[in-house]
């Protein structure tokens, strides 16, 4: 598989490059590592980081636009970037 500025795929990249503008998703991570068992929840934090991004989708009606939007939403590797985050 051909990866993207050493992500999965462009989608991908492109949600945690914007991630990275902010702060707010490390403290989010935070809540997702055990410190006294050194666990990560990873499918968790995916689904938490997920669920964000598609409830600050600005395309409520249905359009091109929206579909696209969700086509590119859909290919996003949600697990890869929560991986990232708990490494960091």
């Amino acid at each position: 598989m051909e990866k993207y500025n050493g992500w999965s795929n462009y989608e991908t990249w492109t949600v945690k490059l914007w991630m990275d503008e902010s702060c707010y998703w490390e403290g989010i991570a935070e809540e997702y590592r055990d410190s006294d068992s050194g666990t990560k929840d990873i499918y968790g934090l995916a689904e938490r980081i997920k669920e964000e991004i598609e409830e600050h989708n600005p395309l409520d009606d249905a359009s091109l636009y929206s579909q696209l939007l969700g086509g590119a939403l859909s290919e996003v590797n949600w697990i890869e970037i929560a991986e990232s985050l708990l490494e960091e």
